[in-house]
Order: C-alpha cells, then structure tokens, then sequence
C-alpha cells in the first residue's frame, strides 16, 4: 500500500462520512495524495460512462473547499464544464483544484442539444 489508494471498503467509509449519501454506489475513487493523472483518468471514465461524480473542490473566489456532485458535460485538458447540483447551475471546474473524486453509480442525461458552442459564457 503506497498511500494512495483506499480498499473499497476505506474508501466507502470515507466518502459516506465526508458527505456522499449512503445510498449512494461508489464505483470509483481517488483521495487526497491522488496524482492529478488518477482523478483525471476517473473524470474522464465518467465522462465516458455518463456517471455522476462527487468532488473535493477548492474555489477560488469563495477561498472554500466544498464537495459537489457534478455531471460532466465536457471534459478539457485541464478543466471540466458540468451541471454542478450544489449551485443548481452549469459550472466549470479547474481540474487542477480537484483533490478528490468519487464516481457515483448513478447515471445523467446530456440536455437536449447541449454542445459546447450552447454554453452561455459570463461576461
């Protein structure tokens, strides 16, 4: 064990009492001391499955970290644009702020004719 990885079972334990509901199926994770690579290649099997995610994600203009269940609707080099459930809003994410991840065993549509020109960028 190199520190990096959690059983299952740590995993599981650790994820529902930071905040990720009971109910919810854990399918992969990443903790802190992760490699930037790992939660990368867990966005990105996310994104390619359609799975919700939880983050651990630190915002800059709050100087807050918080988790958030997200879904993925891009996936950049080194960011994420995703529905973010806790601001009920489309949001994107700096992948490099993100210390932590979980996918969650619980599937998301794409909006209907959602594609990246669609996204309203703030002024």
């Amino acid at each position: 064990k190199d520190g990096k990885y959690m059983s299952i079972n740590e995993g599981l334990k650790y994820l529902i009492l930071n905040n990720i509901k009971e109910d919810s199926l854990v399918v992969g994770c990443c903790g802190l001391g992760s490699d930037k690579k790992e939660i990368k290649a867990l966005l990105k099997r996310a994104y390619k499955e359609k799975k919700k995610v939880k983050i651990r994600y630190y915002s800059l203009s709050s100087d807050e970290v918080k988790w958030r269940t997200v879904d993925i609707y891009q996936l950049g080099a080194d960011f994420i644009i995703a529905y973010c459930h806790l601001r009920d809003e489309e949001r994107t994410f700096v992948t490099s702020r993100i210390n932590q991840v979980a996918m969650l065993d619980e599937k998301y549509k794409m909006p209907n004719g959602w594609t990246p020109e669609s996204r309203v960028w703030p002024s």
